[in-house]
Protein backbone atom coordinates (compact mmCIF):
# COMPACT_ATOMS: atom_id res chain seq x y z
CA UNK A 1 0.00 0.00 0.00
CA UNK A 2 1.44 3.43 -0.91
CA UNK A 3 2.70 5.47 1.88
CA UNK A 4 0.16 8.50 1.69
CA UNK A 5 -2.70 6.08 1.85
CA UNK A 6 -5.18 5.63 4.40
CA UNK A 7 -4.44 2.12 6.13
CA UNK A 8 -5.88 -0.08 8.27
CA UNK A 9 -4.72 -0.33 12.28
CA UNK A 10 -6.83 -1.25 14.97
CA UNK A 11 -10.49 -2.67 15.50
CA UNK A 12 -12.58 -3.49 18.68
CA UNK A 13 -15.18 -5.84 18.71
CA UNK A 14 -18.46 -4.71 19.84
CA UNK A 15 -20.26 -4.90 23.13
CA UNK A 16 -23.42 -4.12 24.62
CA UNK A 17 -22.08 -2.22 27.21
CA UNK A 18 -21.70 1.83 27.04
CA UNK A 19 -18.22 2.26 28.08
CA UNK A 20 -14.87 0.37 26.24
CA UNK A 21 -11.41 0.60 25.08
CA UNK A 22 -9.58 0.85 21.43
CA UNK A 23 -5.81 0.82 21.56
CA UNK A 24 -4.06 2.70 18.28
CA UNK A 25 -0.46 2.06 17.54
CA UNK A 26 0.36 5.59 15.70
CA UNK A 27 -0.58 9.06 16.58
CA UNK A 28 -2.95 11.39 14.52
CA UNK A 29 -5.30 8.14 13.62
CA UNK A 30 -8.94 8.48 12.66
CA UNK A 31 -11.18 5.99 15.10
CA UNK A 32 -14.37 4.96 13.12
CA UNK A 33 -17.56 3.89 15.45
CA UNK A 34 -20.39 1.85 14.51
CA UNK A 35 -23.22 2.49 17.24
CA UNK A 36 -26.09 0.47 16.25
CA UNK A 37 -29.43 -0.68 18.48
CA UNK A 38 -33.22 -0.58 18.60
CA UNK A 39 -34.90 1.04 17.99
CA UNK A 40 -32.84 5.03 18.44
CA UNK A 41 -28.58 4.76 19.93
CA UNK A 42 -27.51 8.48 19.42
CA UNK A 43 -30.44 9.92 21.82
CA UNK A 44 -27.09 10.27 23.85
CA UNK A 45 -24.00 11.45 22.91
CA UNK A 46 -20.84 9.54 22.26
CA UNK A 47 -17.31 10.78 23.78
CA UNK A 48 -13.83 9.41 23.05
CA UNK A 49 -11.68 10.21 26.06
CA UNK A 50 -14.20 12.51 27.87
CA UNK A 51 -14.58 14.97 24.30
CA UNK A 52 -17.49 14.74 21.71
CA UNK A 53 -17.13 12.08 18.56
CA UNK A 54 -18.26 13.55 15.19
CA UNK A 55 -21.66 12.50 13.93
CA UNK A 56 -20.90 11.11 10.58
CA UNK A 57 -24.62 9.77 9.54
CA UNK A 58 -27.34 7.97 10.49
CA UNK A 59 -29.26 4.98 8.97
CA UNK A 60 -32.85 3.60 10.06
CA UNK A 61 -35.69 2.42 8.09
CA UNK A 62 -38.99 4.52 8.12
CA UNK A 63 -41.01 2.64 11.10
CA UNK A 64 -37.59 3.49 13.22
CA UNK A 65 -37.28 -0.49 14.41
CA UNK A 66 -33.75 -0.30 13.89
CA UNK A 67 -30.71 2.25 13.52
CA UNK A 68 -26.94 2.50 12.22
CA UNK A 69 -24.94 5.25 12.98
CA UNK A 70 -21.48 5.56 12.24
CA UNK A 71 -18.78 8.54 14.54
CA UNK A 72 -15.79 9.61 14.15
CA UNK A 73 -12.89 10.90 16.58
CA UNK A 74 -9.45 12.36 15.70
CA UNK A 75 -6.54 10.86 18.57
CA UNK A 76 -3.56 12.48 18.48
CA UNK A 77 -2.21 10.00 20.33
CA UNK A 78 -1.10 6.41 20.05
CA UNK A 79 -2.33 4.56 23.29
CA UNK A 80 -5.96 3.59 24.91
CA UNK A 81 -8.63 5.70 23.98
CA UNK A 82 -12.03 5.43 26.12
CA UNK A 83 -15.41 5.25 24.42
CA UNK A 84 -18.82 6.03 26.30
CA UNK A 85 -22.14 5.90 23.83
CA UNK A 86 -25.44 6.65 25.60
CA UNK A 87 -28.31 4.87 25.19
CA UNK A 88 -30.55 6.91 27.52
CA UNK A 89 -34.13 5.65 25.93
CA UNK A 90 -33.03 1.86 26.04
CA UNK A 91 -30.70 -0.45 28.24
CA UNK A 92 -28.26 -2.97 27.17
CA UNK A 93 -28.95 -5.70 25.38
CA UNK A 94 -30.66 -3.46 22.71
CA UNK A 95 -27.35 -1.63 21.11
CA UNK A 96 -23.90 -2.84 20.06
CA UNK A 97 -21.33 -1.15 19.65
CA UNK A 98 -17.51 -1.05 17.49
CA UNK A 99 -14.54 0.64 16.40
CA UNK A 100 -12.09 0.35 13.99
CA UNK A 101 -9.08 2.99 13.74
CA UNK A 102 -7.33 4.31 10.55
CA UNK A 103 -3.90 5.99 9.82
CA UNK A 104 -2.18 7.66 6.80
CA UNK A 105 1.63 7.91 7.37
CA UNK A 106 3.14 11.77 7.61
CA UNK A 107 -0.57 13.32 8.04
CA UNK A 108 -2.78 13.77 10.91
CA UNK A 109 -6.64 12.58 9.93
CA UNK A 110 -9.53 14.57 11.13
CA UNK A 111 -13.18 14.30 11.03
CA UNK A 112 -12.78 16.47 8.05
CA UNK A 113 -10.69 13.87 6.16
CA UNK A 114 -14.65 11.69 6.26
CA UNK A 115 -15.34 13.23 2.90
CA UNK A 116 -18.39 11.71 2.23
CA UNK A 117 -20.75 9.10 3.53
CA UNK A 118 -24.18 7.98 2.41
CA UNK A 119 -27.00 5.36 3.94
CA UNK A 120 -29.23 2.75 2.91
CA UNK A 121 -31.96 0.82 4.42
CA UNK A 122 -35.03 -1.66 4.14
CA UNK A 123 -38.18 -1.07 5.51
CA UNK A 124 -39.94 -4.29 8.02
CA UNK A 125 -37.50 -7.42 6.37
CA UNK A 126 -35.86 -9.07 8.18
CA UNK A 127 -32.67 -10.85 5.90
CA UNK A 128 -32.02 -9.98 2.60
CA UNK A 129 -29.10 -7.66 1.58
CA UNK A 130 -28.78 -3.62 1.52
CA UNK A 131 -26.25 -2.36 -0.56
CA UNK A 132 -24.85 1.26 -1.65
CA UNK A 133 -22.01 2.86 -4.22
CA UNK A 134 -20.66 5.73 -2.86
CA UNK A 135 -17.98 7.69 -4.89
CA UNK A 136 -14.35 8.08 -4.22
CA UNK A 137 -12.97 11.44 -5.17
CA UNK A 138 -9.64 10.67 -4.20
CA UNK A 139 -7.33 7.98 -4.91
CA UNK A 140 -6.19 5.85 -1.75
CA UNK A 141 -8.88 6.22 0.16
CA UNK A 142 -10.83 4.04 3.05
CA UNK A 143 -14.49 3.48 2.94
CA UNK A 144 -15.98 2.39 6.33
CA UNK A 145 -19.01 0.11 6.36
CA UNK A 146 -21.69 -0.39 9.09
CA UNK A 147 -24.60 -2.51 8.77
CA UNK A 148 -27.37 -3.72 11.30
CA UNK A 149 -30.26 -5.39 10.97
CA UNK A 150 -33.34 -5.94 13.45
CA UNK A 151 -34.68 -9.42 13.21
CA UNK A 152 -36.06 -10.11 16.24
CA UNK A 153 -34.66 -13.42 16.58
CA UNK A 154 -32.59 -14.49 19.38
CA UNK A 155 -30.16 -17.03 16.77
CA UNK A 156 -27.20 -15.06 15.36
CA UNK A 157 -27.47 -14.53 11.62
CA UNK A 158 -23.76 -13.44 10.50
CA UNK A 159 -23.54 -10.84 7.70
CA UNK A 160 -21.60 -11.43 4.58
CA UNK A 161 -19.81 -9.11 2.76
CA UNK A 162 -19.70 -8.01 -0.96
CA UNK A 163 -17.29 -5.19 -2.39
CA UNK A 164 -15.28 -4.83 1.25
CA UNK A 165 -13.34 -6.46 4.14
CA UNK A 166 -15.19 -8.02 6.83
CA UNK A 167 -14.06 -7.31 10.67
CA UNK A 168 -17.04 -8.34 12.79
CA UNK A 169 -20.15 -9.94 13.27
CA UNK A 170 -22.33 -9.43 16.16
CA UNK A 171 -25.63 -10.50 17.66
CA UNK A 172 -27.14 -8.91 20.89
CA UNK A 173 -30.32 -9.26 22.72
CA UNK A 174 -33.82 -10.35 20.86
CA UNK A 175 -31.90 -10.39 17.09
CA UNK A 176 -30.05 -7.75 16.88
CA UNK A 177 -27.21 -8.01 14.42
CA UNK A 178 -24.55 -5.62 13.80
CA UNK A 179 -21.31 -5.91 11.81
CA UNK A 180 -18.65 -3.95 10.35
CA UNK A 181 -16.37 -4.24 6.98
CA UNK A 182 -13.52 -1.85 4.86
CA UNK A 183 -12.42 -1.04 1.54
CA UNK A 184 -9.63 0.03 0.46
CA UNK A 185 -10.10 2.56 -2.50
CA UNK A 186 -7.19 2.89 -4.18
CA UNK A 187 -8.43 4.47 -7.40
CA UNK A 188 -10.77 6.64 -7.55
CA UNK A 189 -15.01 6.09 -9.16
CA UNK A 190 -17.59 4.73 -7.85
CA UNK A 191 -18.01 1.40 -5.75
CA UNK A 192 -20.55 -0.62 -4.48
CA UNK A 193 -20.86 -2.25 -1.23
CA UNK A 194 -23.19 -5.00 -0.05
CA UNK A 195 -24.15 -6.28 2.77
CA UNK A 196 -26.30 -9.72 3.45
CA UNK A 197 -28.48 -10.98 6.26
CA UNK A 198 -29.91 -15.14 6.38
CA UNK A 199 -32.01 -14.21 8.89
CA UNK A 200 -35.23 -15.70 8.10
CA UNK A 201 -38.78 -14.07 8.36
CA UNK A 202 -40.74 -13.53 11.11
CA UNK A 203 -43.83 -12.01 12.35
CA UNK A 204 -42.08 -8.90 13.47
CA UNK A 205 -40.99 -5.35 11.62
CA UNK A 206 -37.45 -5.79 11.25
CA UNK A 207 -35.07 -3.50 9.52
CA UNK A 208 -31.65 -3.29 7.51
CA UNK A 209 -29.30 -0.42 7.90
CA UNK A 210 -26.40 0.34 5.98
CA UNK A 211 -23.69 3.03 6.28
CA UNK A 212 -21.09 3.95 4.40
CA UNK A 213 -18.08 6.60 4.98
CA UNK A 214 -15.09 7.76 2.66
CA UNK A 215 -11.77 8.64 4.52
CA UNK A 216 -9.57 10.64 2.23
CA UNK A 217 -5.88 10.80 3.18
CA UNK A 218 -4.48 14.20 3.70
CA UNK A 219 -3.77 16.38 0.64
CA UNK A 220 -0.95 16.82 -0.37
CA UNK A 221 0.38 14.45 1.93
CA UNK A 222 3.83 15.12 2.99
CA UNK A 223 6.35 12.07 4.06
CA UNK A 224 9.01 12.64 6.25
CA UNK A 225 11.66 10.81 4.31
CA UNK A 226 11.40 10.30 0.49
CA UNK A 227 13.35 7.03 -0.47
CA UNK A 228 15.30 7.01 -3.93
CA UNK A 229 16.54 3.59 -3.69
CA UNK A 230 16.41 0.61 -1.93
CA UNK A 231 18.81 -2.19 -3.22
CA UNK A 232 20.62 -5.10 -1.95
CA UNK A 233 23.88 -7.87 -3.53
CA UNK A 234 26.44 -10.06 -2.74
CA UNK A 235 29.23 -9.22 -1.10
CA UNK A 236 32.48 -11.06 0.55
CA UNK A 237 30.60 -13.71 2.12
CA UNK A 238 28.05 -11.77 2.81
CA UNK A 239 24.79 -9.24 1.24
CA UNK A 240 25.53 -5.56 1.24
CA UNK A 241 22.27 -3.37 1.58
CA UNK A 242 22.42 0.42 -0.09
CA UNK A 243 20.14 3.24 0.41
CA UNK A 244 19.73 6.46 -0.30
CA UNK A 245 17.34 9.40 0.52
CA UNK A 246 16.24 12.21 -1.32
CA UNK A 247 14.83 14.74 1.40
CA UNK A 248 14.27 13.85 5.53
CA UNK A 249 12.38 15.65 7.81
CA UNK A 250 12.82 14.84 11.24
CA UNK A 251 13.79 11.89 11.02
CA UNK A 252 15.13 9.32 13.93
CA UNK A 253 16.60 5.85 12.32
CA UNK A 254 15.69 3.32 10.19
CA UNK A 255 15.26 -0.80 11.19
CA UNK A 256 16.42 -3.01 8.52
CA UNK A 257 14.77 -6.12 8.46
CA UNK A 258 15.69 -9.41 7.24
CA UNK A 259 13.08 -12.33 6.48
CA UNK A 260 14.28 -16.12 4.81
CA UNK A 261 10.54 -16.82 4.32
CA UNK A 262 9.12 -13.16 2.80
CA UNK A 263 6.57 -13.10 5.72
CA UNK A 264 8.31 -13.03 8.99
CA UNK A 265 10.92 -10.67 9.33
CA UNK A 266 13.28 -9.24 12.18
CA UNK A 267 15.73 -6.53 12.79
CA UNK A 268 19.08 -6.88 11.77
CA UNK A 269 20.29 -3.62 12.18
CA UNK A 270 19.10 -0.18 12.94
CA UNK A 271 20.69 2.93 11.44
CA UNK A 272 20.75 6.75 12.63
CA UNK A 273 19.00 8.92 10.33
CA UNK A 274 19.81 12.42 9.05
CA UNK A 275 17.07 14.15 11.17
CA UNK A 276 16.90 17.14 8.58
CA UNK A 277 18.08 16.38 4.86
CA UNK A 278 17.12 18.30 1.76
CA UNK A 279 20.62 17.11 -0.20
CA UNK A 280 20.39 13.42 -0.56
CA UNK A 281 21.98 11.00 1.71
CA UNK A 282 23.00 7.18 1.27
CA UNK A 283 23.67 4.91 3.72
CA UNK A 284 25.33 1.44 3.64
CA UNK A 285 24.98 -1.80 5.91
CA UNK A 286 26.69 -5.44 5.69
CA UNK A 287 24.95 -7.93 6.67
CA UNK A 288 26.89 -11.47 7.41
CA UNK A 289 23.96 -13.68 9.01
CA UNK A 290 22.46 -13.82 5.25
CA UNK A 291 21.88 -17.85 5.06
CA UNK A 292 22.24 -19.26 1.55
CA UNK A 293 19.53 -19.15 -1.80
CA UNK A 294 16.98 -15.94 -1.43
CA UNK A 295 17.38 -13.41 1.71
CA UNK A 296 14.23 -10.45 1.67
CA UNK A 297 14.79 -7.48 3.55
CA UNK A 298 12.53 -4.45 4.67
CA UNK A 299 13.03 -1.27 5.59
CA UNK A 300 11.17 0.70 8.14
CA UNK A 301 11.96 4.75 9.09
CA UNK A 302 11.16 6.36 12.05
CA UNK A 303 10.47 9.78 13.17
CA UNK A 304 11.39 11.90 15.54
CA UNK A 305 7.34 11.88 16.33
CA UNK A 306 6.80 8.18 16.60
CA UNK A 307 5.22 7.95 13.07
CA UNK A 308 6.78 5.41 10.73
CA UNK A 309 7.10 4.19 7.20
CA UNK A 310 7.24 1.01 5.81
CA UNK A 311 9.35 0.52 2.50
CA UNK A 312 8.78 -2.30 -0.27
CA UNK A 313 10.53 -5.54 0.32
CA UNK A 314 13.67 -6.32 -2.01
CA UNK A 315 15.45 -9.77 -2.21
CA UNK A 316 18.75 -10.88 -2.35
CA UNK A 317 20.49 -14.56 -3.49
CA UNK A 318 23.41 -15.57 -1.56
CA UNK A 319 25.93 -18.20 -1.41
CA UNK A 320 28.68 -18.46 1.29
CA UNK A 321 30.89 -18.36 -1.68
CA UNK A 322 33.89 -15.74 -0.06
CA UNK A 323 35.88 -14.18 -3.23
CA UNK A 324 39.60 -13.77 -2.03
CA UNK A 325 42.07 -11.77 -3.49
CA UNK A 326 43.33 -11.43 -7.13
CA UNK A 327 47.37 -11.53 -7.05
CA UNK A 328 50.10 -10.24 -9.00
CA UNK A 329 48.31 -7.11 -9.80
CA UNK A 330 49.73 -5.72 -12.43
CA UNK A 331 50.46 -8.77 -13.63
CA UNK A 332 51.81 -9.99 -17.31
CA UNK A 333 48.45 -12.04 -18.53
CA UNK A 334 48.97 -14.35 -15.69
CA UNK A 335 47.33 -14.16 -12.12
CA UNK A 336 45.64 -16.82 -9.85
CA UNK A 337 42.02 -15.77 -8.37
CA UNK A 338 41.12 -17.34 -4.44
CA UNK A 339 37.61 -18.56 -4.55
CA UNK A 340 35.35 -19.45 -1.49
CA UNK A 341 33.70 -22.70 -1.03
CA UNK A 342 30.67 -22.35 -3.35
CA UNK A 343 27.25 -25.00 -3.84
CA UNK A 344 26.80 -23.49 -7.00
CA UNK A 345 28.81 -22.97 -10.49
CA UNK A 346 30.74 -20.20 -9.95
CA UNK A 347 32.21 -18.71 -13.38
CA UNK A 348 35.20 -16.56 -13.66
CA UNK A 349 34.98 -13.93 -16.40
CA UNK A 350 37.77 -11.11 -17.57
CA UNK A 351 36.36 -8.53 -19.62
CA UNK A 352 38.43 -5.68 -21.71
CA UNK A 353 37.02 -1.89 -21.03
CA UNK A 354 34.79 -2.09 -23.57
CA UNK A 355 32.77 -5.30 -22.26
CA UNK A 356 34.58 -7.66 -24.76
CA UNK A 357 34.82 -10.94 -23.05
CA UNK A 358 38.29 -12.28 -23.28
CA UNK A 359 38.11 -15.22 -20.86
CA UNK A 360 35.49 -17.43 -19.28
CA UNK A 361 36.28 -20.50 -16.82
CA UNK A 362 33.68 -22.51 -15.11
CA UNK A 363 34.73 -23.68 -11.36
CA UNK A 364 32.57 -26.77 -10.09
CA UNK A 365 30.98 -26.58 -6.52
CA UNK A 366 33.46 -27.30 -3.81
CA UNK A 367 33.45 -27.38 -0.12
CA UNK A 368 36.56 -25.74 0.69
CA UNK A 369 38.56 -22.81 -0.65
CA UNK A 370 40.59 -22.85 -3.47
CA UNK A 371 43.18 -21.27 -5.77
CA UNK A 372 42.88 -20.98 -9.89
CA UNK A 373 45.07 -19.94 -12.20
CA UNK A 374 44.01 -17.52 -15.10
CA UNK A 375 45.90 -17.14 -18.40
CA UNK A 376 44.78 -14.52 -20.88
CA UNK A 377 45.02 -15.20 -24.23
CA UNK A 378 48.63 -13.67 -26.16
CA UNK A 379 48.34 -10.11 -26.67
CA UNK A 380 46.09 -8.84 -23.94
CA UNK A 381 47.36 -5.91 -22.61
CA UNK A 382 45.69 -2.91 -20.71
CA UNK A 383 43.33 -2.36 -18.00
CA UNK A 384 40.22 -5.45 -17.78
CA UNK A 385 37.68 -6.01 -15.18
CA UNK A 386 37.57 -9.94 -13.53
CA UNK A 387 34.03 -10.47 -12.17
CA UNK A 388 32.67 -13.65 -10.31
CA UNK A 389 29.47 -15.21 -10.84
CA UNK A 390 28.12 -17.32 -8.68
CA UNK A 391 25.17 -19.25 -10.22
CA UNK A 392 23.41 -16.50 -11.85
CA UNK A 393 24.35 -13.98 -9.75
CA UNK A 394 27.56 -11.69 -9.69
CA UNK A 395 29.52 -11.90 -6.35
CA UNK A 396 32.43 -9.83 -6.96
CA UNK A 397 34.12 -7.36 -9.76
CA UNK A 398 38.03 -7.03 -9.79
CA UNK A 399 40.34 -4.69 -11.69
CA UNK A 400 43.44 -5.68 -13.32
CA UNK A 401 46.18 -4.11 -15.11
CA UNK A 402 48.07 -6.52 -17.69
CA UNK A 403 51.45 -5.27 -18.86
Amino acid sequence: MAQCSVAFDAFVAGTSSSSYSITTTKPNELIMIAYNGWPSPGNGPVKVDGNAACKIKTAFDNNNSGIAETYAYAAAAAGVHNIVCTEPNYSSPYFLNSAASFYVNGCTLTCANVVNSDTAWRNCITGGCVQKTINVATANSMIFCNAENNNGLGTSYPFTWTGATNLTDLHVGNGIESSQAYKFAAATGNYTVKACNAAPNNNGCGGLALVLAVIKPCSPCVLPVQLDKFECGPGNGSIELNWSTVTEINSNHFNLERSFDGVNFSTVATLKAAGNASNPTSYTFTDFGARNGTNYYRLEEIDLDGNSQTFDVTECSFSNAAVGTVYPNPNNGSFTIALGASTSVQTIVVMDMTGKEVYRQDIQPGTVSDNYIVNLPAGCKGVFMTKVLNGTQQSAMKKIVVY
